[in-house]
């Protein structure tokens, strides 16, 4: 009798054990459920707006998406060390971190280049920089409006010019028409990576051009 008794009162203190923990795994279950998912993700898009380390970005694609990115503790890599006072809007960027539907809390921060390229007539040259006169283009009828912009040299610029190998700067000289490929940064004075001298190229152009015009007469 007493055996009976004993093995009764474990078998109940087993069975209500089991039900405890299935009343804890549900909670819990329902716990986890109701929180927002958070996943580690990234995202790519155009910064629209900048207020401290809250950033706005939007992306791009058939269903473009707004979302706002905390960059308090990111780290942010770009062509030189950057952080997030450095950056500006309409930078394009690659954001890692973690996800909660629209908002992003940021654990790195890619600043994605885009190549630009500036055709103009080189007003000044050295070997760490050059400068060029770059003519707007114009409606008919307006007068073009001209500008400058300096580019820096470094030693990895490269310098193309049609019939030449092995060019460098000594060979591009004031007055000569270029065509400048420089990746977009934050610099008041940005790199030129290639430096295309085409001024051969535009002079053969206009010589036949004037000779079909004599021709034509």
């Amino acid at each position: 009798m007493k055996h009976f008794i004993e093995t009764s009162f474990f078998k109940r203190v087993i069975v209500l054990a089991l039900i405890l923990n299935m009343v804890t795994f549900i909670g819990g279950a329902k716990a986890f459920a109701s929180a927002p998912l958070k996943r580690i993700n990234s995202i790519n898009g155009t910064i629209t707006t900048i207020s401290g380390t809250t950033l706005t970005v939007t992306t791009s694609g058939k269903t473009p998406a707004t979302y706002t990115v905390d960059a308090l503790k990111a780290i942010v890599f770009g062509a030189k060390p950057e952080t997030v006072a450095n950056l500006t809007a309409g930078e394009k960027i690659h954001v890692d971190g973690t996800v909660t539907g629209t908002t992003v809390v940021a654990e790195g921060i890619d600043i994605v280049p885009t190549m630009n390229i500036v055709h103009g007539t080189v007003s000044s040259i050295s070997a760490t920089g050059i400068t060029l006169t770059v003519t707007s283009r114009h409606a008919k009828g307006q007068a073009p409006t001209s500008t400058t912009q300096t580019f820096a040299i470094t030693s990895k610029t490269k310098i193309m010019i049609p019939g030449t190998k092995s060019a460098t700067v000594s060979n591009v000289v004031v007055g000569d028409e270029v065509m400048i490929m420089v990746m977009s940064d934050s610099s008041a004075t940005p790199t030129a990576t290639v430096i295309n001298d085409i001024s051969l190229q535009v002079n053969k152009v206009q010589t036949v051009n004037k000779t079909l015009k004599t021709i034509s007469l």
